[in-house]
């Protein structure tokens, strides 16, 4: 796990009170969670570089770079209700064997501690082609306001009713009803039990203690050799909002680095 335990709000947005951007660099709060045993990887570099000299780079197939614990579930970025901005900014290089009209996928990985499971509310431009596709351009989107948000819940834990489904939510008792997409608001106020169909088993809405444990930025299976990029990933909680702007060290702050670790070495050196 590259992920420390107990990651809290007040760390991660510093109890701001204002809107604040934080300078993500690698080795930061956001690390790389890809897929293991594929040909993927996210990184934080200047290959592509947005507002600065860095950005995110992800190259496919199930490549993913994440704030946050989204595989152990031990952080705890806010309330899902309580969300009140998501937004990024992203460009496609190459395709690949991507689908159509893929941009790198925003995520919002939840924990839901009453019903006792952990989901995903998803924006996939493939998907919904809310974004007119086009190569090499960097485009912004909203993906707070968008309708077109899916889920696909994870797992659920063995104290939980017998027949909770797995797999993306549906609008019906069988699979072959509708994909069921709305914004994140819409799945936020979804706390029927059961309200939700997959494969014939059921699916419960989200508890009002609902919280978000990560957020990611990856592509999904089915991309190999896709290359895009992503900056400026904006997040906010009761109107007040943080960016995360991927940055790359300046030289000069290498030659610091390296300076410093020159002069611990030496004195470790005296004291031996």
């Amino acid at each position: 796990m590259k992920f420390f335990a107990q990651v809290t709000a007040a760390a991660i947005f510093a109890m701001s009170l204002q809107a604040e951007t934080f300078v993500v660099t690698p080795g930061g709060t956001w690390t790389e969670q890809s897929t293991s045993g594929c040909p993927c990887t996210s990184s934080i570099n200047g290959n592509v570089p947005r507002s600065g000299n860095g950005s995110l780079e992800i190259v496919g197939p199930r490549s993913r770079f994440a704030l946050g614990d989204i595989t152990g579930f031990t952080t705890n970025l806010g309330l899902l209700s309580a969300l009140t901005s998501f937004s990024y900014e992203f460009l496609t290089s190459n395709l690949g064997s991507a689908p159509a009209n893929s941009f790198p996928i925003a995520r919002l990985h939840l924990y839901d501690p009453i019903n006792m499971y952990g989901s995903e509310l998803v924006w996939e431009n493939a998907e919904t082609s809310n974004v007119v596709f086009s190569l090499n351009n960097w485009l912004t989107y909203d993906v707070f306001a968008s309708s077109s948000l899916y889920r696909f819940v994870n797992f659920y834990a063995p104290s939980t009713p017998s027949g909770f489904g797995t797999g993306r939510t549906f609008s019906g008792p069988a699979i072959t009803d509708a994909q069921t997409v709305q914004s994140i608001a819409a799945w936020s106020a979804n706390t029927t039990s059961p309200l939700f169909r997959f494969g014939g088993l059921d699916q419960y809405g989200f508890s009002a203690n609902t919280y978000i444990v990560g957020v990611s930025i990856g592509i999904g299976g089915g991309a190999t050799n896709y290359l895009g990029y992503a900056d400026n990933v904006t997040l906010g909680f009761n109107n007040l909002s943080d960016t995360f702007n991927f940055e790359t060290p300046e030289p000069s702050t290498y030659a610091l680095m390296a300076l410093g670790l020159g002069l611990m070495a030496a004195r470790l050196r005296k004291r031996r």
